[in-house]
Parts: C-alpha cells; sequence; structure tokens
C-alpha cells in the first residue's frame, strides 16, 4: 500500500484520477475514495474530474472576453 506522503505527491503532480490510479496501482474508487477521505480530514489536495483538471468556466469566459476584437483590422 503507497503511504500518505506519497499518495499526496503523486496526486497533486497528476492531471487526472486514471493518471493516479496508473502511478498508485489502485483502482481509481479506491484513489477518489482515499482522496475524499484526505479532504475530509483537512488536507488541500487539488481538484480534477475523472478525466481531468476541473475547468474553471468563469476564467475561461474571462479570457474569451479578453481576446475578442484581438487581431480584427476595423
Amino acid at each position: 500500500m503507497i503511504n500518505p506522503e506519497e499518495f499526496v505527491k503523486i496526486w497533486q503532480a497528476s492531471a487526472t484520477m486514471a493518471e493516479v490510479a496508473k502511478r498508485t496501482k489502485m483502482a481509481r474508487g479506491a484513489v477518489s475514495s482515499r482522496a475524499c477521505v484526505y479532504r475530509k480530514k483537512g488536507v488541500p489536495l487539488k481538484r480534477m474530474g475523472r478525466n481531468g483538471p476541473r475547468i474553471d468556466w468563469t476564467s475561461l469566459a474571462a479570457l474569451a472576453e479578453s481576446l475578442n476584437g484581438k487581431g480584427k483590422k476595423r
């Protein structure tokens, strides 16, 4: 079994739960459950969806808005 410190290092360095599962040789469900327990205990693990990091839609919209009109000739 992987120790808590190594789990946190792998989690924080990974892009997806699938990557964490592969690197720790744990089932995806076990990875998700362990991350949930760690968060409940106060460990601020980054959030990621099952297929990758969660998208900050507000920031993405702001980026798109800031780029609107750039490069257009009037």
